[in-house]
């Protein structure tokens, strides 16, 4: 084999390696129930139901919260809550997060792991975290986050082992969240 023909080749592989990571970056392109963050919510829902279920649910009113309760319209997860910008009136979608509950840790953390092994193999690459934590308003439920950073985002796959006083089922969430409502959500949410 030429030098040229190696240079050609390695070339040829820098640029569309470089091209799959670059679109792995956003998060755009994943989807929970058909649906991705910079859409609008007005596809899905009319204006009406969303202001019936808008509500504000940080100190600082400055992203609104929708969240669909067990839509038969839903085919992997049992509940869908939607975050968006105050006074946006096209309703963009800058976070996403899809709950399935479970009677047991077990299945919750088996679930996490599925979805974690189709995420870790279609982008293996990608900047990984998990965190094992107490939940910060209830010290016997534990959660077990791993965080996906990409250039445009994050997705977070977690169980929540919740406390029997808490009444909770065990969670599994995915969340897919745009920069600009992480950046809101850890600086401002809380002011």
């Amino acid at each position: 084999m030429t030098n040229n023909f190696r240079a050609f080749i390695i070339t040829l592989i820098l640029i569309f390696g470089l091209q799959s990571s670059s679109m792995a970056e956003d998060i755009k392109d994943f989807e929970i129930e058909g649906v991705s963050v910079g859409d609008s919510l007005l596809k899905y829902m009319s204006e009406e139901a969303i202001l019936d279920d808008l509500e504000y649910i940080y100190p600082n009113d400055g992203f609104w919260a929708v969240t669909y309760i067990t839509n038969k319209k839903f085919e992997n997860y049992e509940n869908v809550l939607f975050h968006g910008k105050k006074n946006d009136s096209n309703y963009y979608i800058h976070s996403i997060t899809g709950d399935l509950f479970f009677s047991n840790t077990s299945e919750c953390l088996k679930k996490k792991k599925e979805i974690n092994a189709t995420i870790k193999n279609a982008y293996p690459n990608i900047f990984t975290e998990d965190i094992k934590k107490k939940h910060e308003n209830d010290s016997k439920t534990t959660t077990y986050t791993t965080w996906y950073d990409f250039e445009s985002g994050s997705i977070a796959v977690a169980c929540y082992d919740w406390s029997k006083k808490s009444g909770h089922k065990k969670t599994t969430k995915v969340t897919i969240d745009s920069k600009e409502f992480l950046n809101w959500l850890n600086y401002k949410a809380y002011d």
